[in-house]
């Protein structure tokens, strides 16, 4: 089972190093952070750039504004979901019963342990249905 993500990550450059691939994973994680530390109203560019060790340019120079890098945080999570049910199940033919319960278990395990998806998950919560496109239809 490999899932296919509809939509790239909202990133304004794409990252040919690996040191500004490192940058972006740096700015998603303190995101994740934030997030769940103070919620998603809350979090401005320039508390990612300070937990980030960064600076707002930086921020900028890839994401348009602070819901780009929420939209980038969620295809993350649908990229760890997807990659986490895949391993749960490993390619093998399973019943419903057991496909429900690989999906909850692997969905609790993220929610307790993985920064950020309590609070953004797969994209519902930061555009409190403002879009309808992309992100949330996918």
């Amino acid at each position: 089972m490999t899932l296919l993500l509809p939509v790239p990550a909202p990133v304004r450059r794409r990252p040919a190093q690996k040191r500004s691939q490192d940058r972006i994973t740096s700015l998603l994680d303190s995101t994740a952070r934030l997030v769940d530390e103070a919620g998603v109203h809350s979090v401005t560019t320039t508390d990612i750039a300070r937990e980030a060790r960064s600076s707002v340019g930086v921020i900028y120079r890839y994401f348009p504004n602070v819901t780009s890098l929420f939209d980038a945080l969620t295809v993350r999570n649908v990229k760890v979901l997807s990659d986490r049910l895949e391993a749960a199940i490993g390619g093998q033919q399973c019943t419903w019963d057991e496909a429900a319960r690989a999906i909850l278990e692997v969905l609790s395990s993220l929610m307790q342990h993985e920064p950020g998806f309590r609070v953004i998950g797969l994209g519902d919560s930061h555009h409190r249905g403002a879009r309808r496109d992309s992100l949330n239809r996918a």
